[in-house]
């Protein structure tokens, strides 16, 4: 009896990390494409997104399997999370004092100002902030970027790659950097600074669900100082 060949959706399967990046890109690209069609705003944080996330749920259907979801919901540590979610916010804040003391000047956030200022004129670019940026940004650098990289690191046939620590180690430097790069803000330290601790927890957890539960933390407590201000 002949058996089928397993249909090649694995191109997904076998590349998830480099659709996943892609996806990513194009949230940068597609809104200068179509942004004659709509507005800027509407299109570049509610639909594009919107659009990247669920192809990167997509892609990821054929990792787990969805029926699963409510048996992981019920092993995730909410303290452990909120813990990881407080020990950020206080990283946030003993790095920008930092720089500030070093500086001699007090910087303004550009990306923080202008999301608020997005926020006040279209309130659902909320959603966006909150939860859309966190999940996909957790699935693009956290877990894609990274164990591609890592993936390629492990693979060269060089001395210092045969150490796993110093892999994950580069890796996990090159992702934050290029997460702060991304972020165009005057706070470059502190972009890499959160990217290593998410990429701490994600690690240490082996989940990436707690790097997205701290991510999504992170951004609604400095959103409520921010509107509390």
């Amino acid at each position: 009896m002949n058996v089928k060949p397993e249909k090649n959706t694995n191109c997904l399967r076998k590349h998830p990390n480099r659709f996943t990046t892609i996806a990513y890109l194009m949230m940068f690209v597609l809104p200068i494409m179509f942004q004659k069609i709509l507005s800027e705003v509407l299109i570049w944080y509610l639909l594009v997104p919107l659009f990247i996330l669920m192809f990167d749920l997509w892609i990821r259907k054929f990792q787990f399997r969805w029926s699963k979801i409510w048996e992981k919901a019920r092993k995730f540590s909410y303290i452990r999370a909120t813990i990881y979610a407080i020990v950020l916010y206080f990283i946030n804040i003993g790095v920008t004092y930092g720089e500030t003391f070093f500086s001699g000047v007090r910087l303004n956030s550009k990306n923080t100002i202008s999301l608020m200022n997005t926020v006040g004129h279209v309130p659902l670019v909320f959603l966006y902030i909150l939860i859309i940026a966190p999940i996909i940004e957790e699935f693009t650098f956290r877990e894609s970027l990274f164990n591609g990289l890592k993936n390629k690191l492990e693979d060269l046939d060089y001395r210092p790659f045969t150490s796993r620590k110093f892999v994950i180690a580069i890796s996990a430097w090159v992702v934050a950097l290029t997460f702060a790069l991304v972020h165009n803000d005057i706070y470059l330290i502190n972009y890499e600074i959160v990217s290593l601790w998410l990429q701490f927890i994600c690690c240490h957890e082996k989940k990436i669900s707690y790097a997205i539960f701290v991510h999504i933390g992170s951004n609604l407590i400095s959103f409520l100082i921010l509107l509390l201000a």
